[in-house]
């Protein structure tokens, strides 16, 4: 089974992870439901932007929220890196996703990452 799960590119030399992403990753990581999920940094990084659009909007009347968003998300820093936010509303940029295959064993390994800037890239090892 092909199947794909957030994660940064390990031929990309990474950035070091953002404060907030640290937080995240030490809350998180003290909660098994949360430690045992998939795209829950992805799903705090949603909320939290959100948050943001809604708050700033009350500040902006007049101003809807899919702009005060597309504002809000330009270059936001989030647990799972940089989000900025296409015209069309998709994201540009983040960690973008490992993709690779589960064994018999329900063994999940990753052989390739996909980005919206590189496209689908194989994963190699040193």
């Amino acid at each position: 089974m092909i199947a794909t799960r957030p994660g940064a590119n390990p031929n990309a030399g990474d950035a070091t992870p953002s404060e907030r992403a640290l937080a995240f990753a030490a809350l998180c990581n003290a909660n098994a439901d949360c430690a045992d999920g998939i795209y829950t940094g992805e799903t705090f990084d949603a909320f939290i932007v959100l948050g943001y659009s809604v708050f700033a909007g009350a500040a902006s009347p007049g101003v809807s929220l899919p702009t005060m968003i597309s504002v809000v998300a330009q270059e936001f820093v989030g647990a799972t890196g940089s989000i900025t936010f296409m015209s069309n509303g998709d994201l540009m940029g983040g960690s973008g996703y490992c993709v690779g295959s589960f064994d018999a064993s329900s063994v999940f390994t990753c052989t390739q990452h996909w980005s919206i800037s590189d496209g689908l890239t194989d994963i190699t090892t040193a």
